[in-house]
């Protein structure tokens, strides 16, 4: 069905107090250690100068290409930008920032599903002294409906049910009617079947 008819400039101010759940997926070409001390690679997601964090679990020894598939929400107020960090936890020492990159909300207001490129911090030179591959992060990010009644934005989000498939919504709508009427025939078979 095409994009919901909002720019960014408007989104920034209906999405305002709304949810964002973030996937973030895996990561590539990420400097793998060295062969005594692999990465144990985590990613931090958050908007922009928001004190509220997303973080994946950390991949103990998981090298330069780690598969989180996590998910978890994060509350949008209105920031411009969504930046990713990739770091390697340290039980010792300081977790050892290692790539971020970030993602405008020109990409993200309309839900993004795809690749975020990745750089090293402050342009350093990578340690293991070679010419490093793009390294990169796989997220997205999809927005459930906007609040508000008469309001355009909300008539055009009616509009973007479409993106979200039944499945994903039921856990949320359908679930609790659906579940109900399986369980309400089994109660009602174990007398007829003890009469037998």
């Amino acid at each position: 069905g095409g994009a919901p008819p909002m720019d960014p400039s408007r989104f920034m101010v209906a999405y305002r107090g709304m949810k964002a759940r973030i996937t973030v997926k895996n990561a590539m070409n990420l400097p793998d250690g060295s062969w005594f001390d692999k990465l144990d690679p985590y990613a931090v997601v958050r908007f922009r100068n928001s004190k509220a964090e997303f973080r994946t679990s950390v991949l103990k020894d998981a090298g330069g290409e780690p598969f989180w598939d996590c998910e978890g929400d994060l509350l949008y107020n209105g920031e411009g930008e969504l930046q990713v960090q990739v770091f390697d936890y340290d039980r010792f020492f300081a977790d050892n920032l290692i790539a971020e990159g970030h993602l405008a909300v020109s990409a993200f207001y309309n839900g993004y599903e795809g690749t975020v490129m990745l750089e090293q911090p402050g342009g350093k030179k990578s340690k293991w002294g070679r010419k490093p591959k793009q390294m990169a992060i796989v997220l997205g990010v999809t927005w459930s409906n906007p609040p508000g009644g008469g309001s355009p934005e909300a008539s055009e989000a009616k509009e973007n049910v479409s993106y979200y498939s039944e499945s994903e919504l039921a856990p949320f709508h359908e679930q609790p009617s659906f579940t109900s009427q399986p369980f309400s025939h089994q109660a009602n078979a174990p007398p007829a079947w003890r009469g037998a």
